[in-house]
């Protein structure tokens, strides 16, 4: 396992490229669809049902409660045994720095505060990325449900086909053996069974990121399937984790919703819906932050 400090230094000049890059290609495409869209996206915006847009911020916030429980999960697999009270209040503060260009700032936060509260260091920094790794492999059913529904016509098949991949790779034995190597722990602790049960603890998490997408949604436009944009979302939010060097997958989640949401809901709408979405994730971060403050300390965050 790679030392925190090989995590500080990662990058190098194409990765610091990319930090800004990225982001402003997925801007520079949202200012062009503004621009030709203007009036049709101010009036959308201008129509914003505060009570629907408020929900959808409520519902981020449970989001990002949710990945905060699927880590804790994860610490668990790999035998650490935290409340999940200590697990959310680690890792609250780490989301802000997904924010920072770099990519792997709120790894290293979440991380460090807990390995300063006294878990292994070595497996925290892996329960960290394995837990990202096992939300990207619990995407699939999500899009398979939005199927079932009809709603996905506008996913992309490679991006499906790549999805359904990875959460196989994830549940290969042998790389299921390396992995407890890296992170320096038991084998059995990373079972096929083991790793799939914590997999459906992404299921949540996706359900709430298209819910407050959808709802967000709904706020702007009475056109806006709920279904199909929660869809649109989660192929956006997958792609936005993938996309390392940029913030918060800045740019590249808001390109591909654009690519994928249904040509119906209209450019306009879509921008719009697309801002506040990423507003409503922001505003959730801060307000999850201020919440996990509040939450009682106990004597023993770390279980014998």
């Amino acid at each position: 396992m790679q030392s925190p400090d090989r995590w500080r230094s990662w990058g190098g000049p194409t990765l610091r490229i990319l930090n800004w890059l990225l982001p402003l290609a997925g801007f520079i495409l949202l200012a062009a669809i503004v621009a030709r869209h203007g009036r049709e996206a101010g009036d959308a915006l201008s129509d914003a049902n505060i009570v629907l847009l408020a929900a959808g911020i409520t519902t981020a916030v449970l989001a990002m409660a949710l990945v905060g429980l699927a880590w804790h999960g994860t610490l668990q697999l790999l035998g650490m045994q935290v409340s999940r009270t200590s697990a959310l209040r680690w890792f609250a503060p780490g989301q802000l720095g997904k924010y920072v260009p770099g990519g792997v700032w709120q790894i290293v936060g979440q991380a460090e505060r807990a390995a300063q509260s006294g878990l292994p260091r070595r497996t925290v920094y892996g329960a960290t990325v394995l837990s990202t790794g096992l939300l990207l492999a619990s995407v699939p059913p999500m899009i398979v449900l939005g199927f079932v529904l009809g709603e996905p016509r506008e996913i992309p098949l490679w991006l499906i086909v790549a999805s359904l991949g990875f959460t196989v790779f994830m549940l290969e034995p042998h790389v299921l053996r390396r992995a407890a190597r890296w992170f320096g722990i038991r084998p059995d602790l990373l079972s096929s069974s083991r790793i799939a049960r914590t997999i459906a603890l992404g299921a949540p998490v996706w359900l709430a990121v298209g819910a407050s997408t959808g709802l967000v949604a709904r706020s702007v436009s009475n056109n806006a399937s709920p279904s199909a944009v929660g869809v649109a979302a989660i192929a956006a939010w997958a792609c936005g984790i993938v996309a390392v060097p940029a913030p918060g997958g800045a740019g590249v989640r808001e390109a591909v919703f654009l690519a994928c949401v249904p040509d119906e809901l209209g450019a306009g709408p879509a921008v719009v819906i697309v801002l506040l979405s990423r507003l409503a994730f922001v505003v959730a971060d801060v307000l999850l932050l201020a919440i996990v403050r509040l939450l009682p300390t106990t004597n023993a965050e770390i279980a014998p």
